[in-house]
């Protein structure tokens, strides 16, 4: 089948004498197949059956050999909740100012690990 694309807008347009032979040309489409778990399979089984591309199993999960650790040790986190609630109180804020949207941000900016004490 020869294909020409129109100059004005890139389209793709058969050629006319070709279109008998378009119904010979439409492929099937695979039934979709239903798996009991997600993971790599179905894109595996696609890049082999057309792509002959072969994706290499990973035989063991590599782990990262740190501790996760808390943003900060407890004193300096007692700290920053102590620096934030003096303010409420020195400022004459209502103990919800924790729960606003915008303090959250602000916060935020400031130190994005920082958690804002609860105020119950």
């Amino acid at each position: 089948m020869s294909n020409s694309f129109n100059s004005s807008d890139d389209a793709f347009i058969p050629n006319i004498d070709d279109i008998d032979d378009i119904d010979n040309e439409i492929e099937e489409p695979e039934p979709l197949r239903k798996t009991a778990s997600s993971g790599n399979s179905s894109i595996e089984r696609h890049l082999l059956s057309k792509h002959c591309i072969v994706i290499q199993k990973v035989r063991k999960q590599t782990t990262l050999k740190f501790k996760c650790k808390d943003p900060w040790p407890e004193k300096e986190k007692l700290e920053r909740d102590d620096a934030v609630v003096t303010w409420i109180i020195a400022d004459q804020q209502p103990f919800s100012i924790v729960e606003k949207e915008n303090f959250i941000k602000m916060m935020n900016v400031f130190d994005s690990r920082y958690k804002v004490p609860d105020r119950h």
